[in-house]
């Protein structure tokens, strides 16, 4: 599975949480410094606000920057280091306070700082518990310097204290782990079925070999494009291809080397098109393209010609060069028809008109099919 749709997911889960958690953590800022401001030294207690205050916004920053999905996916493990990076400083902040102020106040002040930092990293383990690595960077940096002061503290209670701390962090960090589990294994499960439905639209809708939109996707696009072009009335030519020879080649090299061929084929053909034109794979050896916005009639022909030599040219496959040629019929909207069906119809019959012919070249649908709107000399397999 892709890791960058994973980070994503996760990115978008912290950003969602981080504001709430700014409300909350600047609120505890100001109500500790509130409590601490008569025992501890006064520019010490601002530096330890400002530094504080300033992470918590630059965090927010960072969020309301990239607040748009199209924004944050770009290096999604780049923004996502920088995320676990500010959470570790907010940690180390804090984790300041549960040291060296701890060590300057009295017991009740410390018990009034361990339990404040306790809920913090408590709820913190909730908010950032999709990404392991960010729960670890944030909570050992906050409640590992407070347990360290109460044991290296001499007090009575110091020991216990420590002990308390130090298993409370372990529950809450295994709680943390247990739920960051199950939200990336929803993450995974919701990830791998839009992949499923991805890739069932696709083969609902694309040639599997090709990749070439198939039958269904040609039918929906053409009659989405006549509704188009009758309000403004453009032409619109349909070129109706068949390979020539197509099954001499699978008796004698293998159906391996006719799918290669046919996806050569697919590509030359794509080359050649205009960007708005669109190809298809109606099955078998059998190709379809719609030509929008024709404006002269020359311009048809002189694409078909070029898709004509373009097949005609050798395909080395598997050691082998493979010589084939086509047989192109066109129909022309609304000239030789003014619906789907009768188009597609008119373009077949001129490609069967082709074939009979001699093969190799191009017709252009006529009524009386006893003539040929104009024939096109056959293009040699060498050109």
């Amino acid at each position: 599975m892709n890791s960058v749709s994973i980070n994503l997911e996760k990115m978008l889960l912290l950003r969602k949480s981080l504001k709430i958690s700014f409300i909350i953590s600047v609120f505890l800022c100001f109500l500790i410094t509130f409590h601490l401001k008569d025992k501890i030294a006064y520019n010490e207690l601002i530096l330890w606000l400002t530094l504080n205050l300033g992470i918590l916004f630059s965090r927010l920053l960072f969020v309301l920057i990239f607040n748009e999905k199209r924004h944050i996916t770009e290096n999604i493990t780049i923004k996502l280091i920088f995320f676990r990076v500010g959470v570790f400083l907010s940690g180390a902040i804090w984790g300041w306070c549960g040291y060296f102020f701890a060590a300057q106040v009295p017991l009740d002040s410390q018990l009034y700082i361990s339990m404040m930092l306790a809920g913090l990293f408590a709820g913190a383990s909730s908010s950032l518990s999709v990404d392991k690595l960010s729960i670890i960077s944030f909570i050992i940096p906050t409640i590992a310097p407070n347990i360290l002061h109460y044991l290296t503290s001499e007090q009575a209670t110091s020991t216990g204290m420590a002990l308390m701390l130090s298993l409370f962090s372990i529950f809450i960090i295994y709680a943390a782990l247990l739920q960051g589990k199950n939200i990336i294994e929803n993450i995974e499960l919701r990830i791998r079925s839009s992949e499923s439905e991805k890739k069932i639209q696709h083969l609902a809708f694309y040639d599997s070999l090709t990749g070439l939109p198939n039958r269904s996707l040609f039918n929906d696009r053409f009659d989405q494009l006549l509704r188009t072009e009758m309000r403004e009335q453009h032409s619109i030519a349909i070129l109706f291809i068949d390979l020539d020879g197509f099954k001499a080649i699978n008796d004698s090299y293998g159906h391996g080397v006719g799918d290669e061929l046919l996806k050569i084929i697919a590509q030359r053909f794509k080359r050649i098109l205009r960007s708005h034109d669109t190809v298809s794979r109606m099955g078998g050896d059998e190709f379809v393209i719609i030509l929008q916005k024709i404006q002269v009639r020359k311009d048809v022909i002189h694409i078909a010609e070029k898709l004509l030599r373009e097949t005609a040219k050798p395909i080395p496959i598997a050691g082998n060069t493979i010589k084939i040629s086509s047989s192109i019929g066109i129909a022309i909207y609304p000239e030789h028809g003014t619906d789907k069906e009768t188009l597609i119809r008119n373009a077949d019959n001129a490609m069967y008109l082709a074939k009979q012919k001699g093969k190799n070249n191009i017709q252009i649908h006529h009524p009386n099919t006893a003539h040929l709107d104009k024939q096109f000399t056959p293009v040699s397999n060498n050109s």
